[in-house]
């Protein structure tokens, strides 16, 4: 995923279609990063290193690359929306054993979750966690 339109689908489809992402954008946060740690199923690369991809991406060992790709399987739930019959059926019949969790803590739950840690941000209180309570003044 380079620069240049911002977030698009193109790290959705490498997720699920079971690519590790290669993000190439400096100073730019990955959707879901607050919630997802994108660092065990991705690589970053640079701007001006892109250059160097095909060596860079060469020199990952080939056991880093197995526990990404697990970890990957681990979140792939998250950009998929299996809540209706129809999807959740195909996901049902192209794995053999999906835990529930998955099926429901799909793309519309991980954006609820995300949108739920940004509250914070939007009430001007940026270093306040979620669920905090307010300090009494």
């Amino acid at each position: 995923m380079c620069s240049g339109d911002g977030w698009s689908s193109r790290a959705e489809d490498a997720v699920l279609h079971g690519c590790i992402p290669v993000v190439v954008m400096d100073r730019v946060h990955a959707v879901f990063e607050s919630l997802l740690d994108w660092d065990l199923f991705s690589v970053r690369v640079a701007e001006a290193e892109v250059e160097r991809l095909p060596e860079i991406l060469a020199a990952i060992p080939e056991d880093k690359v197995k526990r990404m790709q697990a970890r990957l399987r681990a979140v792939a739930h998250r950009f998929a929306y299996t809540r209706g019959k129809l999807v959740r059926s195909l996901v049902m019949q192209d794995r053999a054993e999906v835990p529930s969790h998955q099926l429901d803590d799909d793309a519309f739950g991980t954006i609820m979750q995300w949108l739920y840690h940004r509250i914070p941000a939007t009430r001007g209180s940026r270093g306040a966690s979620p669920g905090a309570s307010p300090s009494a003044e």
